[in-house]
């Protein structure tokens, strides 16, 4: 059997298969249901507990190094494309692909991207090159290169 569903995350779908398979091949019911709750709280948890530590090593009372417009620009990785920085009502905000993030500044020339509504809770760090200039952007464990001339 195949059960297919149009969501994109989550637990669901999971359950649902393993009901049925539970069904369907005469074992005892199980609550899959319960069981994934279960999961996901513990997931969260950890997440959040791993949010709290890297927040707690930021230094306090930076700020970035460069004036906000200096980071606007776009950014290309051989895998993964190319991300666009811009400012928007006094902050960065990060597109790539189909994410939109807004870019909150955390220490130094790291900012970090939140969205709930897209999963993402990640830093975005940027590095300069040896005149200053903003040279790159790593975000996702993933390198970016500006893309200025």
């Amino acid at each position: 059997f195949v059960v297919m569903v149009n969501v994109g995350r989550g637990h669901a779908a999971l359950a649902l298969r393993n009901t049925l398979a539970d069904l369907l091949t005469g074992k005892p019911p199980r609550d899959w249901n319960a069981y994934y709750l279960m999961v996901e709280r513990k997931a969260n948890e950890k997440t959040e507990r791993e949010k709290q530590e890297r927040r707690t090593k930021w230094a306090t009372g930076t700020s970035p190094s460069r004036p906000l417009p200096s980071y606007a620009g776009q950014y290309d990785s051989p895998s993964h494309g190319r991300a666009t920085v811009f400012v928007s009502e006094d902050r960065l905000v990060l597109q790539w692909s189909r994410l939109t993030l807004p870019l909150a500044h955390a220490h130094h020339d790291v900012f970090a991207a939140e969205s709930d509504e897209d999963d993402v809770d990640e830093e975005v760090t940027f590095a300069l090159d040896a005149e200053g200039n903003v040279s790159s952007m790593t975000i996702f464990g993933e390198r970016f290169s500006s893309s200025r001339p």
